[in-house]
């Protein structure tokens, strides 16, 4: 199977994800029997897939700083938002003795904000660990390529210059 490292680059990802997995699950290249053009075709489409790889870790990271950002500007409020309530309810206790509807409202407002604040920093740490994963991944990637560029270089050492 020959893939051309440009259409791949312009692939859906689809045929990117089948092409990865295929790259991926192999354990060890055997590259004694093989041509020295058949070992930079694999170089290339490796150098391709890391290069599609980086752009998606990239867009992910710029998706989990954006959510950060929301996170925060989120969380900010929430906070004003209990901080102001926590103080309205403390001045309509002191009006009223501490009883009646209005405390229950306030604390059931205190208690919903509390739980989206909770969601959001469960969103926000579950998003980091997929983060992770991709740079994990690209990591491997990147020192399997220079693995194999290593390699290639050596064989291209060995074998003599057929002109």
């Amino acid at each position: 199977m020959r893939i051309d490292p440009q259409t791949l680059l312009e692939g859906k990802n689809d045929e990117v994800d089948e092409v990865f997995s295929m790259f991926v699950a192999t354990d060890e290249w055997e590259v004694k029997n093989k041509t020295p053009e058949n070992v930079i075709q694999v170089l290339r489409v490796g150098q391709a897939l890391l290069k599609i790889k980086d752009q998606q870790v990239t867009v992910a990271e710029n998706f989990v700083e954006d959510i950060s950002l929301q996170h925060a500007r989120t969380e900010k409020e929430l906070l004003q938002k209990v901080s102001r309530l926590e103080q309205e309810h403390k001045v309509h206790k002191a009006q009223q003795f501490g009883t009646g509807p209005d405390s229950r409202f306030f604390r059931d407002e205190i208690r919903h904000l509390e739980a989206q604040l909770e969601q959001r920093e469960k969103e926000l740490i579950q998003q980091r660990k997929e983060m992770g994963k991709e740079k994990k991944t690209n990591e491997e990637l990147t020192g399997r390529l220079e693995e194999a560029t290593e390699e290639v270089k050596l064989l291209k050492r060995e074998v003599p210059n057929v002109t």
